[in-house]
């Protein structure tokens, strides 16, 4: 038979090996190119081997050092047709079952390669992370905090270690990040209407799509800063001049065991921090006020408790925001104790951090990654990032996936800004959602502006939540202007859902029309 191709799906491992073929069984020659080398970065993917020759036996000789599962071989003709495999020898002592695993599969040999078996992007470190958490090994990845990664394990412990395993708790993240904005926006906006707005927004967000669908740590973070943002939110909407202090550290309280989450998931979450303490201190602010004015009144139910109420809440911001977290961020730490044997303690757990701040300090910023963009050019979409392509597809067919945002909704998001700069409502002050929504969009973005290594579009994510509730704002302060303006938030939410479904196939990697591709693709900048 004419053999056109190898393809072989590999697990974990990496080294290299030498590929033969033969008419005979006798007499082999080495496949053009030499060895081929299998790193860890083509693990858990099909890899495409070019034979371009009449074959009746494969050897594939392993060189010393390769130390990887070879789960499944396929052969392919010129047309890209599975030639029938009748049988495989292993000759270093393996049983009969296990040679015959090599091609107990063939109906999952692949024409054209797809992300719904093979491993991409970022996922060849957080999802091989996960299973080195399982297995354990040494972490490969450690520039991000662990927690992430141990979040993944979860859906690897239930599915099994595949792409439906690693990547199930980034989308039940996802998922759950569009009721938790829905009750956010309710809690602002106090209309349903609203609400709903917010969610279809968020829903038809691009990024949110393909970024909550890779096994990456985005998911966990973001719904964390959003979780941070609404219960710092619903405390400063309580007061403990007026109810039980108890009630107040409800909210404050969840807002902490968020905020430790997020920090043992991704760095990015510490910048939402800073603007957490800018609120809540801007609370206190406002009791303090309070008070003052309640000493003029001699009103005793106010000022006798006061002192004693802002201590407890001062000491309760200790715990959960200082002593919890760093709890939870040590703890988080427990996969890497187990590869070293447990001989993992603050040490080393600091000498981490130091690792980590050196990462992302250094990295060189002259360095330019394909579709790495200056941040200020994230809120246009100019340069989305290229997650996968598939491989092989048929003539005029193409399969690719972007992470990027809905143009029309980032671009929305622009006008909205702009229209709600020029047209200040007098009774801002009294509105604390504004403040809180611009607070959380600026430690979501300002800090990237100041970072000179390169950087990526899908860092905008902590600010698309909260980007939609300034559009839901200026929405609704177009409708209170007049009937148009009901109209206009129709229309823009229409606009956003259509914009969804087109930009759809090159969120997914689904093989389309390449005319499809080429008519979605708006600016010169977007890969092809």
């Amino acid at each position: 038979d004419y053999i056109e191709t190898l393809k072989y799906y590999a697990g974990y491992g990496q080294g290299d090996m030498r590929i033969y073929t033969s008419l005979d069984g006798e007499a082999f020659t080495e496949i053009a190119g030499g060895a081929i080398s299998h790193r860890y970065r083509n693990m858990f993917r099909w890899q495409i081997v070019e034979i371009g020759q009449q074959a009746k036996y494969i050897l594939i000789v392993k060189e010393q050092g390769l130390e990887m599962e070879i789960r499944e071989i396929g052969l392919m003709d010129e047309a890209d047709g599975l030639v029938a495999i009748s049988s495989a020898t292993l000759r270093e002592g393996e049983s009969e079952q296990e040679a015959a695993y090599l091609i107990d599969e063939q109906d999952q040999v692949p024409v054209t390669t797809s992300y719904m078996v093979d491993m991409y992007f970022d996922e060849i470190y957080h999802a091989r992370t996960a299973y080195e958490y399982l297995e354990g090994y040494t972490p490969y990845e450690i520039t991000h905090p662990p927690l992430g990664k141990a979040i993944i394990t979860l859906g690897i412990r239930i599915f099994g270690f595949n792409p439906f395993g690693w990547r199930i708790m980034g989308a039940i993240f996802g998922i759950a990040m569009l009721p938790l904005l829905y009750v956010f926006a309710k809690r602002i906006f106090r209309r349903t209407r609203y609400a709903a707005i917010a969610t279809i927004l968020f829903a038809a967000d691009n990024m949110h799509f393909s970024l909550t669908r890779i096994s990456t740590i985005d998911s966990y973070s973001i719904f964390f800063i959003i979780a941070m943002y609404f219960f710092m939110y619903e405390y400063m909407q309580k007061n403990f001049n007026r109810e039980k202090l108890w009630k107040t550290l409800i909210p404050l309280g969840l807002c902490g065991i968020f905020f430790a989450l997020g920090a043992a998931t991704k760095w990015l979450c510490l910048y939402s921090a800073v603007g957490l303490c800018v609120l809540f201190f801007y609370t206190v602010f406002q009791r303090v006020q309070e008070y003052r004015y309640a000493k003029q009144k001699e009103q005793q139910e106010i000022t006798k408790p006061f002192a004693k109420k802002l201590v407890l809440t001062l000491l309760f911001c200790v715990v959960v925001f200082l002593i919890i977290p760093a709890l939870v961020y040590c703890a988080s730490y427990q996969p890497y104790a187990n590869a070293a044997g447990g001989n993992y303690g603050l040490k080393e757990i600091w000498e981490n951090q130091k690792y980590m701040l050196n990462y992302h300090s250094n990295l060189d910023p002259d360095t330019v990654h394909a579709y790495s963009s200056a941040a200020y050019t994230w809120p246009f979409s100019i340069r989305p990032v290229f997650f996968f392509w598939a491989q092989n597809a048929a003539p005029g067919m193409e399969g690719v996936l972007w992470c990027m945002g809905n143009p029309i909704l980032w671009w929305g998001g622009i006008a909205a800004m702009l229209y709600l700069l020029s047209r200040r409502r007098k009774d801002a002050a009294k509105d604390h959602a504004m403040p809180l929504v611009i607070i959380a969009m600026l430690t979501g973005f300002a800090p990237w502006l100041f970072i000179t290594r390169e950087v990526f579009i899908y860092h905008y994510f902590a600010v698309v939540p909260f980007l939609i509730l300034l559009i839901v704002y200026a929405i609704r302060h177009l409708e209170q202007r007049g009937k148009w303006g009901k109209g206009i938030g129709i229309a823009f939410v229409a606009l956003c859902v259509l914009a969804f479904a087109a930009f759809y196939p090159a969120n997914t990697g689904i093989v389309v029309s390449q005319a499809w591709l080429e008519a979605i693709r708006w600016l010169p900048t977007w890969p092809m």
